[in-house]
């Protein structure tokens, strides 16, 4: 990182002709790359949880000794109408509902904003802060509790959002699967092989109705709850009794799955996965999470 801290600042310099003037550059480079760098008709970024934040994308070039970077929020429905408004009014669901004074401010605002006009959550109250993912000759920003958005890199190497993506309108097919948890278990990831489809189940768990309350997250972590490992059949009936087997894995708490693989000659997938020991503090204290990298064979036929 040092290296690049050395990069004098013509790194946002482009080395060809730019029809507008681009942002004024920290002094020092360390502030640029630490900063948030963005636009001056950007809003500002507001405390959240670590996976909650609007999606920012970032981008460099390197061409004929020169360097450019560029930052730029993802403008979604929800980034557009807080920037309206000049504060964050969709309040997110791990960070900012923890009391009943959340929740009658978001239904409050949400019925009178929408009552004038001026909100409408059919629009999406996603951050696409997930990836990004070049699909369909596009390139677009995720995010998981909405659909993506269409941005583009334009000709002066900045980012623009075009509009978020409905796939033109066409019906998406529903596939059947069958997925049961025990106490509404958080799943964030999921990998699958030739033949198999794996869900860890952590122990993280749902509680609803402590958010309707006002009593706090609706994640939580319960430590008497054996982590699990769900493997379904991609290629069984509906009809056959072995679709789906579960395997106990005490603490396993895999959130993020790096790759899984059928092992030839053996009946036996290998899963490797993070394995969070520290989950009271995912969303509190990012920095401060222990996990590994741990790698599990499994016997199918036990």
């Amino acid at each position: 990182m040092s290296c690049i801290f050395s990069i004098s600042c013509n790194l946002i310099i482009s080395s060809t002709p730019h029809k507008r003037k681009l942002n004024t550059p920290s002094i020092d480079p360390k502030h640029v790359f630490t900063g948030k760098f963005a636009p001056e008709d950007e809003m500002d970024p507001t405390e959240c949880a670590v996976i909650e934040g609007d999606g920012m994308l970032h981008s460099s070039r390197f061409s004929n000794g020169n360097a450019i970077y560029c930052s730029r929020f993802v403008k979604t429905y929800k980034y557009l109408v807080e920037k309206e408004v000049g504060a964050p009014i969709i309040p997110q669901f791990l960070s900012e509902f923890y009391e009943l004074e959340d929740v009658f401010r978001f239904v409050i605002i949400s019925l009178w904003r929408g009552l004038i006009g001026k909100m409408d959550l059919k629009h999406g109250i996603g951050t696409s802060n997930t990836s990004v993912s070049f699909f369909a000759n596009k390139i677009l920003a995720l995010g998981e509790s909405d659909l993506p958005y269409i941005v583009n890199v334009t000709e002066e190497d900045d980012f623009e959002t075009i509009k978020r993506w409905d796939f033109n309108g066409v019906e998406q097919k529903d596939i059947p699967v069958t997925y049961s948890t025990k106490n509404q278990t958080f799943v964030h990831d999921f990998a699958i092989t030739k033949r198999f489809t794996i869900f860890p189940e952590s122990q993280f768990v749902f509680r609803p109705f402590k958010k309707m309350l006002g009593r706090g997250m609706a994640l939580n972590v319960d430590r008497n709850k054996v982590p699990r490992l769900e493997i379904i059949n991609r290629h069984a009936n509906s009809s056959d009794e072995h679709i789906v087997k579960w395997f106990e894995v005490p603490g396993f708490n895999a959130l993020h799955v790096v790759n899984a693989w059928e092992l030839c000659g053996e009946d036996a997938i290998i899963f490797v996965a993070a394995n969070y020991f520290t989950l009271e503090q995912v969303f509190n204290a990012i920095d401060k999470v222990q996990y590994t990298l741990e790698k599990l064979k499994i016997n199918l036929e036990t």
